[in-house]
C-alpha cells in the first residue's frame, strides 16, 4: 500500500499504472487489510487525488476506480470520499452529469465504488442522491435495452441500496419517475413487452437476466412501498403492469426452482405484498377454458396458476416445520411469504374463495383438533402459536382474511384458544366483524354441513369433545368449589408475583405486557426494509 501510495506521488503516468496494476493483482481477492486506519486513509487519499489529476488516461481511472473499490470493502478509511465533492467525482465517472464519455469498464468499476460506499456508510447515500442528474441517469440506465448488463445491474443495486439504508430518497427515487423506469427495466430484463396475452409464460432466461430482474424486483417492492401512499395515474398503470408481470413468472415453472438457485422465486412473491385491491382480472384472469394442462391451474373459468404457485410454496415452506423449534431465519424467510398472500387474498376475491378452499375446506364431521396432522391447515394453525411472534401474527392474519375477517368463523376453524391472540388485538373477542381491511361480499361460502352440526365440538381447541369427560367439579359441595376458586387464585398471584404471567385485569388498569407489540395487519409485513442483508461489496 505504502509503495503503490509513493508511485502515485511521482506524477509520472506510467509507474503510477504499473503500481496500481500491481496493487490490484496482489489484493483483488481481500477483503480485510493489515494496515492501520491512517495508512489507509493516506493511500485513499492518493488514489482519490490520482483520479482527478492531469496525468490521468482511461486506463489509469478504470485502475484507479478498481483499487478504490477493493479498499471500500472496509468501512474505515474514507474521510475524503465521503464528502459531497467525492461523491459528484465518482458520479460523474458513472457518466452522469459529465461532458467526456467514459467507457463502460470505467462507469461499472464507479458503480461498484458507489455501491460499497452506500452499504458501509449509510449517510452517503444523500450526497449522491444530492448530485444533480444522478437518480435520473442511473434510472435511464436500469431502464435502457442499450446499456450493458453489468451497468443496468450495478445502477439497479445501487437504487436498491439507496432506498433501503434512506427510506427518505424513496420520494426523490418516485419523483424521477422511479416507478415506471423501474417496470422499463423489468421488463427487458425478462424479454417482455407488457403487451403478453393472458397465459403468456416467460422462456428460458439466462443467469444475468435473472439477477437482473431479481435485483429489480428488490427496487419495485421499496419504491412501490411509497407509491401505494397516493399513487398518481401513470403510476397506477405501471402497478397494474407490475401485477400481470408478476403473474407472469409465478406461472412460468422453470423460474420458480428452488429458491437458493432461483431469486426470482423470493422477490416475486416480495413484489405482491404491496399488490393494490381489485386485481383478480389481471393476477387470476379469465379463460374460455374449463381445463387445466401440466403448467396451467383453470379454477371455475379462472387461470389460478399464480395463486396455486403462491399455496405450493407456502406447503413447501411449511412441510416438517415444528412450530417451537423454528429458526429465526426460517421464520423471517416465512414471514414475507405469508404476508404477500394474505395480501393477495385481501386485494383479490379470486384468490381468496381459491385459497380458502384448498386451506379451509368446508368442515364435516369434527373427529380431531384443527392443529392435529400435517395438512397445510394444521401445520398454519400450529405456526398461529409459535414463539416468533411476527410469524405467529402474519399466519393468523392469512387466516383471519380468508374467514373475511369474521371473528366467529375464525374460532370455528381454528379454535377459540389459537384465535384469541388476534382477536385480543382487533377487540373482537367478543366475536363479530372488527373494522375490516377489505371488503368482503355479503354472501356466505361456508355453510356448515349436516355433519359439522351433529359434531360435538370443543369451542376452545377447535376438536371434537371427549364422550367420556367428566365433570371436575362433580360432586363438590359449594364450599368445596369456593377452596378450589381461592387456590386457583392463590395461584394465578404466585406466578404474576415470580413473573411467569402477567394478568390482564377488566375494569382496572391493564398490564403493559398483555397487548402484543404489533398489529397483525401489519406484523410480518417486510417495512420497506428490503435490507441490504446479502453481501454487497463487489
Amino acid at each position: 500500500m505504502e509503495a503503490c501510495s509513493s508511485a502515485l506521488k511521482t506524477g509520472d503516468a506510467s509507474i503510477s499504472l504499473a503500481a496500481l496494476q500491481t496493487y490490484i493483482l496482489e489484493n483483488k481477492d481481500k477483503f480485510q487489510f493489515e494496515q492501520t486506519d491512517s495508512v489507509v486513509t493516506n493511500f485513499v487519499s492518493d488514489v482519490f487525488q490520482y483520479l482527478g489529476s492531469d496525468i490521468v488516461c482511461r486506463d489509469g481511472q478504470r485502475y484507479g476506480l478498481n483499487t478504490l473499490r477493493i479498499l471500500t470493502r472496509q468501512k474505515a478509511g474514507f474521510g475524503d470520499v465521503l464528502t459531497q465533492d467525492g461523491a459528484l467525482r465518482l458520479v460523474r465517472f458513472t457518466g452522469a452529469g459529465s461532458d467526456i464519455p467514459v467507457d463502460d469498464a470505467t462507469a461499472v468499476e464507479s458503480l461498484k465504488c458507489l455501491c460499497n460506499l452506500t452499504f458501509q456508510h449509510h449517510s452517503f447515500s444523500d450526497n449522491i442522491a444530492a448530485c444533480e442528474g444522478a437518480v435520473a441517469h442511473l434510472l435511464q440506465q436500469i431502464s435502457s435495452k442499450d446499456a450493458v448488463h453489468d451497468i443496468r445491474f450495478y445502477s439497479t443495486r445501487l437504487v436498491f441500496l439507496m432506498s433501503a439504508v434512506n427510506q427518505s430518497l424513496r420520494s426523490p427515487i418516485r419523483q424521477a419517475d422511479g416507478l415506471h423506469r423501474l417496470c422499463g427495466g423489468l421488463l427487458a430484463a425478462l424479454g417482455l413487452t407488457g403487451n403478453e396475452g393472458d397465459c403468456a409464460t416467460i422462456g428460458e432466461l439466462s443467469q444475468q437476466c435473472g439477477d437482473l430482474a431479481a435485483e429489480v424486483m428488490k427496487c419495485v417492492f421499496n419504491i412501490s412501498m411509497e407509491v401505494s401512499k397516493e399513487p398518481t395515474e401513470k403510476e397506477v398503470k405501471s402497478v397494474m403492469l407490475l401485477v400481470k408481470v408478476a403473474r407472469i413468472v409465478l406461472s412460468s415453472p422453470h423460474l420458480m426452482g428452488p429458491k437458493d438457485i432461483n431469486p426470482l422465486r423470493s422477490q416475486v412473491t416480495h413484489m405482491l405484498i404491496n399488490m393494490p385491491p381489485n386485481c383478480d382480472d389481471l393476477f387470476l384472469p379469465k379463460t374460455h377454458s374449463q381445463f387445466g394442462t401440466d403448467n396451467t391451474v383453470i379454477h371455475n373459468c379462472r387461470n389460478v396458476t399464480a395463486a396455486e404457485q403462491l399455496l405450493r410454496q407456502l406447503d413447501e415452506e411449511t412441510t416438517g416445520l415444528c412450530s417451537s423449534n423454528i429458526s429465526s431465519s426460517t421464520a423471517n424467510d416465512l414471514v414475507p411469504l405469508v404476508t404477500a398472500i394474505a395480501n393477495c387474498a385481501r386485494a383479490c376475491s379470486v384468490a381468496r374463495r381459491y385459497w380458502r378452499q384448498k386451506v379451509l375446506p368446508t368442515l364435516g364431521n369434527v373427529v380431531s383438533r384443527p392443529d392435529e396432522g400435517n395438512s397445510l391447515k394444521a401445520r398454519l394453525v400450529r405456526l398461529m402459536t409459535s414463539p416468533h411472534t411476527n410469524l405467529a401474527a402474519t399466519v393468523a392474519e392469512f387466516l383471519f382474511v380468508l374467514c373475511k375477517e369474521n371473528a366467529g368463523r375464525f374460532v370455528k376453524y381454528t379454535g377459540y384458544g389459537n384465535a384469541a391472540g388476534l382477536l385480543l388485538q382487533r377487540g373482537m373477542l367478543g366475536g363479530g366483524r372488527g373494522e375490516q381491511t377489505a371488503d368482503y361480499s355479503s354472501d356466505s361460502d361456508d355453510s356448515d354441513t349436516e355433519e359439522y352440526r351433529e359434531s360435538k365440538v370443543n369451542v376452545m381447541t377447535g376438536g371434537p369433545e371427549p364422550e367420556d369427560q367428566v365433570d371436575p367439579l362433580a360432586g363438590m359441595t359449594e364450599e368445596e368449589k369456593e377452596a378450589e376458586a381461592e387456590r386457583l387464585g392463590e395461584l394465578m398471584t404466585k406466578l404474576e408475583n415470580t413473573g411467569v404471567m402477567k394478568v390482564m385485569r377488566v375494569g382496572g388498569t391493564p398490564s403493559s405486557a398483555g397487548a402484543p407489540d404489533a398489529s397483525p395487519a401489519t406484523a410480518g409485513a417486510t417495512d420497506s426494509t428490503e435490507t441490504a442483508s446479502e453481501p454487497a461489496c463487489a
